[in-house]
Formats: C-alpha cells, structure tokens, sequence
C-alpha cells in the first residue's frame, strides 16, 4: 500500500486498534488509550515536580508495545532510556536536576577548522538541539537541559527534531552490495558506482563513472580503506568519506589535505521505518527494504537476459532504489554509466542518463536499463534500443505494458518485470 492510500484511502470501518498507523514519528493519532492516561500522567508528576515519574510516564506515552520502540531503566535516582526512531537510536538519561538526549551518526577520525565550522553552522536551524562531539569523537546530535525547564511538552518537541535531524544522515545505498563497492554522492545521488573484487578497483571505477560531478562530493564504501586506495582517493577534491573501518596509514594520508572530513560508520541496528515532514506535520511510512533478484525478474520478452545481464540489473535496481524519482539508470559489467534523475518524465531521465553516458565515454552497446516505475508508452524502449541498450527492467503495472513489450521484441531487446516500483521523493 502507498503511503497516500494509508493516508487518504476510504475505509469506513477504521479504528485505533486496527490502524497501521504506529507511534513510530511522534504521530498523535491512533494511540490507545493507555497512552493517552500515559501523557496525563506525565503532566501531572512534572507539575508536582516528581520528574523522574514525569519522564517515564512520557516514555510510556511515546511507546508502541507492538513495536517495542521504548526501553527504560531507573536505578539509585537515575533514569536510563532508549527510543529507537527511524534509523537511529535516541539514548538519554535523567536525574533529579538534568535530562540529556542524544543520537549518535558517525565517528569523525580526523578534525580540522572546517568540519568544525560545518558542524556548528547545522545548528542554526535547530530549535531545541545541537550538533556536537562526544569525547569518542561521535558526532552526536543532541538536546539537554535542566529538568526544571524540559516539561512533557519541551521534551516531545526536541526529541522530535533530534530525531528527524538525525535520520537525515542515512543513505543506505552502500548497504545494497556484499562486493566491494564505492559510491560517490551528489545531492544524495548517486553519481559514481562500481563493484569489483578490490576496493581500490571499485573506486577508480566508480569515479570513471562521472568524474565531474564526483568533485566536491559524498564517498561511501562498504570495506576498509588501505594506504594504497588512500593514495588515489587524495587526487580528488571531496567533502566526506565514510568507511566502516580505515587503515591507521590510511587516515594519515587522507588528513594531509585541511578540510576533509573522514566518518567511521557505527554498527548499529537500523530501524524499518522512516519519516517525511509534509505540510504542518510528520508522518511515517515502512522503510524500502525491498531488492528484487533474479527469482523476482519475469521475463516478458522473445529474448532472454543472459547471465552477466541478470547481475546487471540487479546492480541497476540498487541503484534506481536510491535515487530520486523519476529516474533511469544505465549500468554494465558491475558499474554505473549513467543515471537520469528526479525528472518529472522519464523520457527526459533516459535522455539524460543516455547523453550523459556519451560524455564520458561510456559505450552502451550491451548495457542494461533499470526504471523505478513502469513505462506508459514505448518510446523509452525505443530510444533505449536505439542507443545500445540490449536488456530492461521495469516494474510494470501499466495498462500500455503490452505496446512496450511488443516494441522490445521489435527491437530484439530483452525485459524484465519486478513488479515493485521504487519510488523515492
């Protein structure tokens, strides 16, 4: 179900009970009642000025027991607590005088004058937290004060906006492939992808990609950094590398130039749901965690993918998951050639991605296609054939899919249905 149809879809038999609907974003419709004697609660603890009662009867007003959302502790005057949200975890403790919030994104491995001015410069449009450095260097996002001036009310808004600043941070596209793999992101776009059986191979390759673009960029991998990919890395201008892990040569050679920020990812568990603030609110939808393999690709063709065509496109589709809508991406032998994204049609996104493609030198002939949405029309097949493309994936569900299908098979090209559409705004 579409996140509109859960929002907007007619059912007139609809209760708290059986909504879909959970706590997940702060949302304040569809709780139980217990919760809301929860919230009254809490109020009224924080008005006799029992704090530490008033905070856990706002745990107990934030938690969904069907999604066990909320842990808490209190020992010796002390309340410990756990919120997980989005793909973050909310850690916090409480005592009789101070309350701290905080969530941990990344661990920053090497610090200079500019990372620090970005840093400080994220706080301007917070209200109630701030970004800041643990003593384990974690940037952490982050909201305390004394417990005298964090009412139930103050707490839900500034948890709120942790929560929502901090779940800015995760684009899982890296976490989509077992190989070793490089993407450099522009504007949370992929605009360079590779795997190969090197980590330094998968870089060369993923710049190659879009050289231009990758200047000033976002680089994430799946592997640990060694001093040898270091060295290559240093020859391009960019803002942050996250790695899991970075050889001690590694950080030395990527630290001589002033103003890279290097981010060591923590291994945590990730929430399956997400947020999008709309309108005057926040709401909450089911995370994609969807990736469809070659047991969900229906051939709809005469021809058929071949073997290397087949992990193509489920190289493509990872990427198409991760990329704004409407978008095409054209892949081949485990790298990105181009991508078409965030138009408002997709002729336009194949155009792109095809043009763009020519820019660099990529040579499409035997390339495959990955669409996030289906094809109203067969021109898209039409103009992919004409410039080289031999297979297609779509997710279909058009009621022109046939005309689409009849101009593969004029084309000789081959396609595949998924079935799953993966929309990203």
């Amino acid at each position: 179900m579409s996140i509109f149809e859960h929002f907007f879809g007619k059912k007139d038999d609809a209760t708290a009970s059986d909504s879909k609907i959970s706590f997940g974003r702060f949302s304040d419709s569809y709780k139980q009642t217990r919760q809301y004697d929860a919230w009254d609660l809490a109020l009224e603890k924080f008005e006799n000025e029992d704090y530490l009662e008033s905070y856990i009867a706002f745990l107990d007003y934030l938690n969904d027991e069907t999604e066990e959302n909320v842990k808490y502790h209190q020992h010796d005057g002390r309340l410990e607590f756990e919120i997980l949200q989005g793909s973050k975890k909310i850690s916090g403790t409480a005592d009789r005088k101070k309350i701290r919030v905080e969530a941990r994104i990344a661990t920053a491995l090497s610090l200079n004058i500019d990372f620090m001015q970005r840093l400080i410069e994220q706080n301007f449009g917070l209200n109630y937290s701030r970004f800041g450095l643990d003593i384990e260097n974690n940037i952490t996002i982050v909201f305390d004060s004394f417990v005298l001036d964090a009412s139930p009310y103050k707490l839900y808004y500034a948890i709120r906006e942790l929560a929502i600043n901090a779940d800015k941070f995760d684009d899982l596209l890296i976490d989509e492939f077992e190989e070793p793999t490089f993407a450099i992101l522009k504007h949370t776009n992929a605009c360079g992808v590779a795997s190969r059986n090197s980590l330094l191979q998968a870089w060369k390759d993923a710049l190659a990609c879009d050289p231009v673009s990758a200047f000033g960029g976002v680089l994430i991998c799946n592997g640990e950094v060694d001093a040898e990919t270091a060295k290559e890395i240093s020859k391009l201008f960019f803002e942050v590398l996250i790695a899991p892990s970075f050889a001690e040569e590694a950080v030395k050679i990527l630290s001589e130039k002033k103003n890279r920020i290097l981010l060591q990812r923590n291994n945590v568990e990730l929430s399956k749901k997400q947020f999008k603030t709309l309108l005057n609110g926040v709401i909450e939808q089911d995370k994609d965690l969807i990736i469809e393999g070659e047991g969900q690709m229906k051939s709809v063709t005469e021809r058929q993918a071949t073997v290397q065509e087949l992990k193509d496109l489920f190289f493509a589709n990872k990427i198409v998951k991760h990329t704004k809508s409407n978008t095409v991406v054209l892949a081949k032998n485990g790298q990105l050639c181009a991508s078409g994204v965030g138009q408002t049609s997709r002729v336009d996104a194949l155009r792109q991605a095809i043009e763009k493609a020519g820019s660099f030198g990529f040579d499409l002939k035997g390339a495959v296609m990955a669409s996030d949405a289906f094809f109203p029309f067969p021109d898209c097949v039409e103009i992919a054939a004409d410039a080289g493309i031999t297979m297609i994936l779509q997710p279909g569900g058009s009621v022109k899919d046939q005309l689409s299908i009849d101009m593969a098979n004029e084309k000789g090209v081959g396609m595949v249905m998924t079935g799953v559409r993966h929309f990203k705004h």
